[in-house]
């Protein structure tokens, strides 16, 4: 199984993707370039990194994302900022 997990770095997405690996499942994590995840999570076998931001993608880089996934976790929020919340 593999799964992509959209907003992987952010609080919720950094523990989606900790009980992920915890189950040995497959991860893709999308994470803007800005963005780092733990060193222990980085480390773990089961995880592939995709840097970047989900803004940047056109549909067939989407498709190529998912298209070996069985499922997609979206974590996507904004950042608690007057910019994040209103552009």
């Amino acid at each position: 199984m593999r799964v992509l997990v959209l907003g992987a770095s952010g609080a919720t997405g950094k523990l989606v993707v900790q009980n992920l690996l915890k189950r040995e499942i497959h991860v893709k994590a999308v994470v803007r370039k800005s963005s780092s995840l733990p060193k222990d999570l980085v480390e773990n076998q089961f995880l592939e990194i995709i840097q970047g931001s989900i803004n940047d993608l056109d549909i067939s880089n989407f498709q190529e994302l998912v298209n070996d996934c069985n499922s997609v976790i979206s974590c996507l929020g904004h950042n608690l900022s007057f910019k994040g919340m209103y552009g």
